[in-house]
């Protein structure tokens, strides 16, 4: 090959380039930026009947790249004069051939500190719609003079807001930045994406990260977003410091047609509790269509808490039919050493005109397997109706578990945070079987995030080992405070009326309550497996207390009550027996001991007293008890946490039994004795101590102690 074909090719492109260079200079000298800017500003404003308002001519840059420079600049709404588009500065790389046509061709686009508001007003229109026709390319006389073949789009601390005027609902980004590579029709890429988001409703404010590689092609209408993946940290559906993270294979959608996606999976977890709930949910092929959602599984799996203390919850949904479908539901819950197995199926409708989804006739059973190997046959029966548009949804749920019966309705009008009502009704429910405590941890985070109410109505209920009937438990949880007021139960012939607070900053509980007519001996059986007490109590408490463990709970508790006990006996000692054996000790000013007899009672016509509670010590500075032939007086504590009681009383006897037993204690009538029980809870021992006498009351008088670490408030 010669230098002659060489010569030649170099000759043609310098003389093209000669041609561009004048080309260019020629556009330079000539260029109005003035013109340009009042030529777009009114052929928009024809077009859209938008205003266009520039702070300033357009500018033409040769170095280092062909570019138009665009200064501050605002586009209003249709016809008004609210915010569409506003941005500091812009920069578009354009053609050279198009601009000496006096037409823009916009190859490439760097934006700093644009402000985008999209809209939606009350009678469902956008504020683009007027948008379309010019981005499918207008031709004539009436068309802008502009074109797009946008080779990369560059974004520098954006902002975007989407205003829902019909559904009162606000969404916005901040601080974004966003860079893609080719848009023209038919183009692949990838883009990045990252931003500040912000919502009301549901409540959201996360960090946002997105990267994708794409395919556009708007000649077949078809595009895709492939290997997406999606991180979000911050407050989601109203709770804090949450991280959530998604994946996409593919993402397809072909102009006014359905959207694909094959291989999805996302995580849902909390950052820095320990222990904190994670869930997944996954499916391998997901179509949404105009109808409604079509899937062949959907995988769910969601953990919380330790291995020993937290649990487990997988389900599969199988057969997601748009409408009329049958659905297949299996899951399988772990709680501890507790399982819970289920499967079945039910109808599922979705109304796309209405953006209703239903599922009727929904019947699960299986098997719940409890610690140490016992089963027992689960039936759940419900009907559920969602209704995306408004954001809420409502059922009904008939339960049948370990004997109990649970059914009742509920409705949701908001989904995050959750915000709804419910009611639940119960024949019998053993509370301390399906909601047995595991481990020492006393955590109430749980009741962040939720705006409900309701009432629960239990025919017979057990809990804490006590047997409760016609229960009425109204509940309000709000703020992360649950709340009872004018909770009301029989209990043991008699009743208990009161109200709770649990509060979730600080691991708090609250306890005002009444208790009238029950009968004690056996509520003392049942809590503690020993009647130490038996009669027929009055009681008012006070109680307050907060800790980060169950085992501290007793130790932690303050507040204040009173009690009367009446026609009852106190186990453990006959006060006439112990007479008898300390009678030489009387004599003699000595001290002497009885211990706790199984076999022997003290027969009480009243016992009543005020009493006070300091971390965990219950104090009492006026014990009053008496009977036909006796009466004592004094003060004393029990420590909760230790399980101990130590009283001090002045023992006066007013009459003696009857036959020798009474002769022989003759000269005791009148007397009064410094008589102390101590030890145990339910076991103490009886010490007669006349060199000590009786110590004075503790200070403060009757009631003393501090009340609920609140001040009271509920």
């Amino acid at each position: 090959m010669g230098f002659k074909p060489l010569k030649l090719l170099a000759f043609l492109l310098g003389g093209l380039s000669a041609v561009m260079g004048a080309g260019a200079l020629y556009l330079y000298a000539t260029f109005d930026g003035a013109r340009l800017a009042a030529e777009l500003t009114q052929s928009l404003r024809q077009q859209t009947q938008r205003t266009v308002r520039l702070d300033g001519p357009v500018a033409l840059s040769l170095f280092p790249r062909l570019s138009l420079r665009l200064p501050a600049t605002t586009v209003s709404d249709p016809r008004s004069d609210g915010a569409f588009l506003a941005f500091e500065r812009a920069e578009l790389r354009v053609g050279l051939w198009p601009l000496l046509s006096r037409r823009v061709a916009i190859e490439a686009v760097e934006l700093q500190g644009p402000q985008l508001t999209l809209r939606r007003r009350r009678d469902g229109a956008v504020n683009t719609d007027d948008l379309a026709a010019l981005l499918q390319g207008q031709e004539g006389d009436t068309a802008l003079p502009l074109t797009a073949d946008v080779h990369r789009l560059v974004v520098h601390d954006g902002r975007v807001d989407w205003l829902d005027e019909a559904g009162g609902r606000r969404l916005g980004v901040t601080g974004l930045t966003l860079e893609t590579d080719d848009l023209a029709s038919q183009s692949v890429g990838r883009l990045s994406l990252t931003g500040h988001l912000r919502g009301d409703s549901p409540n959201v404010e996360v960090d946002l990260r997105v990267a994708s590689d794409y395919r556009l092609d708007a000649v077949g209408g078809r595009h895709a977003l492939r290997h997406l993946s999606l991180s979000a940290v911050g407050v989601l559906a109203g709770r804090g410091d949450l991280e959530a993270r998604a994946s996409l294979d593919e993402l397809a959608w072909v102009t006014g047609g359905e959207l694909v996606v094959k291989g999805a999976a996302g995580d849902l977890r909390a950052r820095a509790a320990e222990g904190a709930p994670v869930l997944h949910l996954a499916t391998p092929d997901l179509r949404l269509t105009a109808n409604g959602p079509v899937a062949a599984t959907v995988d769910a799996d969601a953990r919380w808490g330790s291995e020993a203390e937290g649990g487990r919850l997988t389900a599969r949904l199988s057969d997601l039919q748009a409408r009329a479908a049958g659905i297949s539901v299996t899951a399988d819950l772990r709680t501890g050493d507790d399982r819970l197995n289920l499967q079945g199926r039910g109808a599922g409708d979705w109304r796309a005109a209405e953006s209703l989804a239903q599922l009727r006739g929904v019947v699960l059973e299986g098997t719940w397997t409890r610690r140490g190997g016992a089963s027992s046959p689960v039936r759940a029966g419900a009907d559920l109706q969602v209704d995306t548009a408004r954001g809420s949804a409502g059922g009904t749920v008939d339960l049948r578990i370990d004997g109990s019966r649970i059914n009742g309705t509920w409705a949701l009008s908001r989904f995050a945070p959750w915000a709804g009502r419910f009611e639940l009704e119960a024949d019998r429910l053993d509370a301390d079987r399906l909601f047995a405590a595991t481990g020492d941890r006393w955590d109430l985070s749980g009741l962040h995030g939720f705006d409900v109410d309701g009432q629960l109505r239990i025919g017979s209920l057990r809990a804490a080992g006590l047997q409760f009937e016609r229960v009425r438990l109204p509940l309000s949880l709000h703020g992360g405070r649950l709340v009872s007021r004018g909770h009301a139960a029989g209990l043991y012939g008699g009743a208990v009326a009161g109200n709770f607070t649990l509060v979730a900053d600080g691991n708090k509980a609250f306890y005002t309550g009444q208790i009238n007519g029950v009968s004690l001996d056996p509520l003392l059986r049942d809590a503690t497996g020993r009647e130490a007490l038996s009669g027929t109590l009055n009681a008012f408490v006070d109680v307050a207390t907060a800790a980060g463990r169950r085992s501290a709970l007793a130790g932690a508790l303050a507040g204040k009550g009173r009690f009367v006990l009446g026609h009852g006996a106190v186990r453990g000692i006959d006060p006439f027996a112990a007479l008898r054996e300390w009678q030489a000790a009387i004599a003699a000013r000595r001290g002497a001991r009885r211990t706790f007899r199984d076999a022997e009672q003290a027969g009480l016509t009243e016992w009543s007293g005020s009493f006070g509670i300091e971390r965990g010590v219950v104090s009492s500075a006026d014990l009053q008890a008496r009977s036909a032939q006796w009466r004592a007086s004094g003060h004393g504590v029990l420590d909760l946490a230790a399980g101990r009681i130590d009283v001090q009383q002045r023992l006066t006897v007013l009459a003696l039994p009857p036959g020798a037993e009474g002769i022989a204690l003759a000269s005791l009538r009148g007397a009064t004795l410094p008589v102390r029980v101590t030890g145990p809870l339910g076991r103490a021992e009886w010490l007669l101590e006349p060199s000590s006498g009786v110590q004075s009351a503790p200070p403060g008088g009757p009631g003393a102690g501090r009340g609920p670490a609140d001040g009271g408030r509920r």
